[in-house]
């Protein structure tokens, strides 16, 4: 496993990047995300952000998320969301609601930068 630092809206974001079996790993991350009903036009950002904050609070790394949201998109979105909004989402939710993969049940984060103290 190796650590990558990058910046995300002017924040300093480590990711934890892991080895190539686990890149894989994703398919069974997202196989309870991909029965269902269809995802509609009018709740499409809504329940990608649902499922993107489940996983990063399950301690899933942005690129797992990202992985996983781009295959719901695929196979439940109807229509399909631009693959750059899916990613932005990840991202998102990678720094805003939580500082660390795993952090669970904490009410409070705070970040860097503007953001102050963000409550959840």
């Amino acid at each position: 496993m190796a650590a990558v630092a990058k910046r995300i809206n002017g924040h300093a974001v480590l990711t934890l990047v892991r080895s190539s079996a686990a890149s894989s790993a994703w398919r069974e991350v997202a196989a309870p995300f991909l029965t269902g009903e269809a995802i509609p036009q009018g709740v499409r950002n809504l329940d990608m952000c649902s499922i993107a904050g489940r996983l990063r609070w399950e301690g899933h790394t942005s690129d797992i998320i990202e992985a996983v949201l781009a295959e719901v998109n695929r196979t439940r979105c109807i229509p399909p969301e631009h693959p750059r909004k899916i990613q932005k989402i990840a991202e998102w939710v990678s720094i805003a609601l939580f500082a660390a993969p795993g952090v669970g049940k904490s009410t409070e984060t705070i970040l860097a930068g503007t953001y102050g103290t963000v409550r959840i």
